[in-house]
């Protein structure tokens, strides 16, 4: 009998020191490793602690910084856009941008963040980070709060950050807690292909950004449309030569303005849409050797011009091209011959960094 007391209390004892060993695992487990005393269910490993357009962010498990577990920033960045083949942390979301079919962005350019625009944080020694924007308001002429919904970084879910207007028109978001914010990622879901983007999911941080810029600011997919994908057509940024002259084009359709085109001037490195008549006598009279690429957009007459190409205000509207200048009288384009101009100067502000 002692023999069996004495073994059922080793037993007791074995069991009472797993259960303790395992304490502290089960702790860092359920609750905040921050501040295990403080404990709340926002701390609870894979409880909801917030939610932006319907989807759920979720506890890993960290009052502050990053967990370990399953639900990393950028795993809700993946579900909320249902793209499981993302793949890569944080800090390397903004470089691989365009393998993913999203378009970068830089912090500091001229195209302001919008909802659902994903921002990528960088920081020296960690994987980095990324949330995504989930409101801008502005505050006052330079300053703006951009509120950011975010999974494995904070226990409420979401932060605001502070954005300022720079003196060349572009917009800074502030760097956090070390983090700098490389730019945000605007994502454009299958089959269309980002304004911009050259084939083979290429980006050139120039050009391509011309290209977004341009689109954005017209009125992007409700404007213009998508991307032209439609059979034996080319969505991607690509070259159109006529005996050895040539430009570089994106083409849109399905937009109020029906079939486009964004076309490049790389010495001024901007695009300038070119679209319904006029597109179409672009496309039937070789455009790229007849005309070169636009100098500038559409628009109204203007009375008394003394400029190198004039548009009466006995037309609808005109458009210059590097060798001519195309006009609209309401019924059919006329076009109009010109000397070929001295490229200018690009501006001095123009590279984005």
């Amino acid at each position: 009998m002692k023999r069996t007391i004495a073994f059922l209390i080793g037993l007791m004892f074995l069991a009472f020191l797993a259960f303790n060993a395992n304490v502290p695992a089960l702790a860092s487990h359920l609750q905040d490793p921050c501040d295990p005393i403080n404990f709340t269910t926002s701390n609870v490993y894979g409880h909801k602690i917030n939610e932006f357009n319907g989807v759920t962010i979720y506890s890993n498990g960290a009052c502050r910084g990053t967990g370990s577990g399953d639900y990393q920033c950028v795993e809700f960045v993946d579900r909320y856009f249902a793209r499981q083949d993302w793949m890569g942390n944080g800090g390397a979301y903004f470089g691989g941008a365009p393998s993913k079919g999203l378009a970068p962005i830089p912090n500091g350019s001229t195209l302001m963040p919008k909802p659902e625009d994903i921002l990528g944080f960088e920081k020296s020694g960690t994987v980095g980070h990324v949330a995504m924007v989930a409101t801008v308001t502005q505050i006052d002429t330079t300053t703006y709060e951009v509120r950011v919904i975010e999974q494995n970084y904070s226990s409420t879910g979401e932060a605001v950050l502070t954005m300022v207007n720079l003196s060349n028109g572009g917009y800074s978001i502030l760097s956090r807690d070390g983090f700098t914010v490389q730019g945000w990622l605007r994502y454009f879901p299958p089959p269309t292909i980002a304004p911009g983007m050259y084939e083979g999911a290429s980006w050139n941080s120039f050009f391509s950004y011309a290209f977004l810029e341009t689109y954005e600011r017209i009125g992007g997919k409700n404007i213009l449309g998508s991307t032209d994908t439609r059979v034996g057509e080319t969505p991607y940024v690509h070259d159109w030569c006529v005996q050895g002259s040539c430009v570089a084009l994106q083409d849109f359709w399905g937009g109020t303005l029906g079939d486009s085109a964004l076309i490049l001037n790389k010495t001024l490195g901007k695009t300038y849409l070119v679209r319904t008549a006029f597109w179409e006598f672009y496309l039937t009279n070789e455009g790229p050797i007849a005309l070169g690429e636009p100098i500038g957009e559409e628009h109204a007459p203007i009375p008394n011009s003394s400029t190198l190409y004039p548009c009466p205000e006995t037309m609808l509207s005109c458009q210059a091209f590097r060798k001519g200048t195309l006009f609209w009288n309401g019924n059919s384009v006329i076009p109009m011959s010109n000397p070929d101009p001295l490229p200018p100067s690009p501006p001095s502000n123009l590279q984005i960094k």
